[in-house]
């Protein structure tokens, strides 16, 4: 009789599940997030002064260019590793390639011989408010993206944090694009990386706790 109570109280306590959307409907949602948040940072936040000159440079392209695909890949990943055994293995470092060849653009443009003086300049407090902004931007853009993540099971959970970090963070770098007014590699490697650990960190103990 116990028994019987005990199936029955679990009966009546069990949600019901919610389907998992194709994983291309997940990306198309989170580059509607992209276009929204980095439009409305372009309309609230002052632009770059010189956002006129970097227009006519080819690694400002390139690199915006990698971001973007770089957030593609990453949401795709992050919600293909909810849905167990659906990802084939040969796609699932594909957003850490991109971020990889992202990188080596970055560090390509690094003032060797000016580099210390650089590094100290970028020591200066101030010059790192875009850091807590593309954390910010990160933590929202998670909002909407939330709901459907939460339908899944994550069984690689570093995976999936790296996965998730490169997605919303890229949304916060893309938005600095065209706000921050330091280009150099030195300060994007020093002021606009970190938030990506930052977020990574926040996001494997947020789905660690909720036991996804």
């Amino acid at each position: 009789m116990k028994t019987e109570k005990l199936i029955n109280n679990l009966v009546n306590d069990l949600s019901p599940s919610r389907p998992m959307i194709p994983a291309r409907y997940f990306t198309s949602i989170y580059f509607a997030t992209l276009v929204c948040l980095v439009g409305i940072s372009y309309i609230l936040l002052p632009t770059r002064e010189n956002l006129d000159e970097l227009i006519n440079m080819s690694f400002f392209h390139s690199e915006n260019l990698l971001w973007l695909f770089t957030g593609l890949a990453s949401a795709y990943t992050s919600y293909k590793l909810i849905r167990p055994g659906s990802f084939k293995e040969k796609y699932i470092h594909l957003d850490k390639i991109i971020f990889g060849l992202l990188t080596i653009s970055i560090i390509a443009r690094l003032p060797i011989q000016e580099i210390w003086s650089h590094i100290m300049l970028e020591t200066q407090l101030w010059r790192g408010w875009c850091g807590p902004i593309i954390t910010i931007i990160g933590l929202i853009a998670l909002i909407p993206l939330n709901k459907y993540l939460k339908r899944g099971l994550v069984t690689n959970k570093i995976l999936f944090s790296l996965s998730l970090a490169l997605a919303i963070g890229s949304i916060g770098t893309l938005a600095m694009q065209v706000i921050c007014a330091h280009e150099t590699s030195v300060h994007i490697l020093m002021w606009h990386y970190p938030p990506l650990i930052i977020l990574g960190t926040f996001i494997f103990y947020k789905f660690s706790k909720n036991n996804m």
